[in-house]
């Protein structure tokens, strides 16, 4: 049986959005926060005219843009007319113009989603028009995107029923960057003048919804960095200023264990348990030699902190998984 216009391009939505996970999950991409605006803005509006389309009787005039007709002596007529590519294909309505309509739908989206929305589209425009730098939009993005990820999957699933449970939604946490990424990425923020003026703009957004409605959609997912003062010989020290005299910030051993909670031996059965075509062999010692140094992928740790000549041993984070499973076939 052929699935409906709206089905169908809901079907395409959740393909936008699975892909925008894929390419901001990526370990080795330094376009991650432009692209993922650009794809998961794509999926929203897909999203959002399935639902118009399935309100309207999957009837396609429904997300056509329209404008008015020019008259032969240039003034603008009363008449709307269908707007037109330049290949002479019909324009369809833009997001912005597709989340109000769906706004006010009996179960369309909220306020709070409305602005997320705007705000994914803020990000997008800025990455595509290169006035926000990529490295000043980590913390942002980060909140932003999975409040539209939380928010989409709600929309997707009341409207068209999609069940969603084999999919992996989440973007891959800023703790897995590694701590000297999420240094670099807050001094980044507070040094880029486009991105501090976004920063305002996001919290007077924020503030708009001090409290959760309940209803399902958020404007933003607060993310959270907390560092931990120690005098623990075994503690790493971090710095989030360009200061060498400031103060430095310790990550405990209980941080630690956090962010890297793997040893090689409890990788290797994972890697068992998640790939078909695993094999401890020359091609997998020379994935794991390639990513020692990155601390995305794992801690260089001693056995003995105070102590140089200790053996060391190497803990590794749950990123290390992303980067395997693009040389392994996944159960």
């Amino acid at each position: 049986m052929r699935a409906s216009k709206s089905t169908a391009l809901a079907g395409k939505a959740l393909n936008a959005c699975l892909a925008a996970i894929e390419v901001y999950n990526k370990p080795m991409f330094a376009y991650r926060c432009e692209a993922f605006s650009i794809l998961m803005l794509n999926a929203w509006e897909l999203l959002l005219k399935a639902k118009i389309l399935k309100e309207n009787g999957n009837r396609l005039p429904s997300i056509y843009a329209r404008k008015r007709i020019t008259r032969s002596n240039g003034a603008l007529g009363r008449r709307m007319i269908v707007k037109k590519t330049r290949a002479g294909n019909s324009q369809t309505i833009e997001v912005v113009r597709a989340a109000k309509t769906a706004r006010a739908y009996s179960d369309g989206i909220t306020d709070a989603c409305l602005d997320n929305i705007f705000l994914l589209k803020e990000i997008r425009d800025g990455a595509v028009h290169f006035s926000v730098k990529e490295d000043g939009l980590a913390l942002a993005m980060h909140s932003i995107g999975t409040a539209a990820l939380k928010n989409f999957m709600t929309a997707l699933s009341r409207w068209f029923g999609m069940d969603i449970t084999g999919y992996d939604f989440f973007l891959m946490p800023l703790a897995f960057w590694g701590p000297q990424s999420i240094a670099t990425s807050v001094v980044a923020d507070l040094s880029n003048e486009s991105t501090v003026a976004f920063k305002s703009y996001l919290e007077s957004r924020i503030a708009r919804y001090p409290e959760d409605s309940g209803a399902g959609y958020s404007v933003a997912i607060g993310v959270e960095l907390r560092f931990v003062k120690s005098k623990d010989a075994d503690a790493l020290d971090v710095r989030i200023s360009n200061d060498p005299d400031a103060p430095a910030v310790q990550l405990t051993e209980v941080d630690l264990s956090l962010r890297y909670p793997y040893s090689h031996k409890s990788v290797l059965d994972k890697c068992k348990s998640r790939y078909s075509n695993f094999k401890q062999n020359n091609h997998f010692n020379d994935l794991m030699r390639a990513i020692k140094g990155n601390q995305k992928y794992c801690f260089e740790k001693r056995l003995v902190p105070v102590n140089p000549a200790s053996p060391k041993t190497y803990i590794y984070s749950e990123a290390l998984f992303l980067y395997l499973d693009n040389n392994y076939v996944k159960r």
